[in-house]
């Protein structure tokens, strides 16, 4: 299975993880890189502002939301594929190339993202 950066997946199990996550970094031109995926979470007064969604964004969000950024991990891609493949994820509709990008740009304002994880976004040429 080919990972795209926009992609979306949430847990098969949603009691031990209910959020949507969102594939940041650009697998199908990296595919020995890293891949860096971030989650969703609801806007709360001391969330991070970086990148703010609302409904209408995405069919997964029915209010307004974040992206974790000091959440975001660095996976392997095959270990992704892979959880696709033995259902323990499960894929959702990608985000729109336009929200995408508002993603990765709010990574390069967001104080919480860790740096290993901006730097990988800059390496991929996919923010300044």
């Amino acid at each position: 299975m080919a990972l795209r950066g926009g992609d979306t997946f949430q847990a098969a199990d949603r009691k031990r993880e209910e959020h949507l996550w969102i594939i940041l970094s650009d697998p199908e031109n990296y595919p020995e890189a890293p891949v860096l995926i971030a989650n969703l979470t609801t806007q709360r007064a001391d969330s991070d502002s970086a990148c703010m969604l609302a409904r209408g964004d995405h069919p997964f969000i029915k209010h307004d939301s974040c992206v974790n950024y000091q959440d975001s991990r660095l996976a392997e891609a095959q270990t992704l594929a892979g959880a696709l493949a033995a259902k323990l994820l499960v894929a959702r509709e990608p985000v729109s190339a336009d929200v995408l990008q508002r993603i990765r740009i709010g990574a390069t304002v967001s104080r919480f993202i860790p740096l290993r994880n901006l730097q990988l976004l800059k390496d991929q040429a996919l923010v300044e």
